[in-house]
């Protein structure tokens, strides 16, 4: 279980470090819901009564913050290339 939450965390300051490289809004939700997701996996767990490996919240949760990642990921790469392109025709 622990491994998980390292992993959600290092998504979360991942995604942060994009948005430092390109400032984009699909870029800064991402950043925004992972972020969020944090706090929010942490109190999940620290309140769990018992029942916690059928987790119907991440049914909803998983999906939208996949999506938004995907959307920021290309949103990322498409800028990279925007200025690599940029910068050879500059040259």
């Amino acid at each position: 279980m622990l491994t998980v939450l390292l992993v959600v965390v290092a998504i979360a300051l991942l995604s942060a470090t994009a948005w430092l490289y390109s400032r984009g809004v699909i870029v800064q939700a991402a950043v925004l819901l992972w972020i969020g997701f944090v706090p929010y996996e942490l109190w999940y767990r620290a309140n769990c009564t018992g029942e916690c490996n059928i987790r119907a919240d991440l049914v909803l949760l998983l999906p939208v913050l996949l999506v938004v990642s995907l959307a920021a990921v290309v949103s990322v790469i498409r800028k990279a290339l925007r200025k690599r392109k940029a910068s050879r025709a500059g040259t």
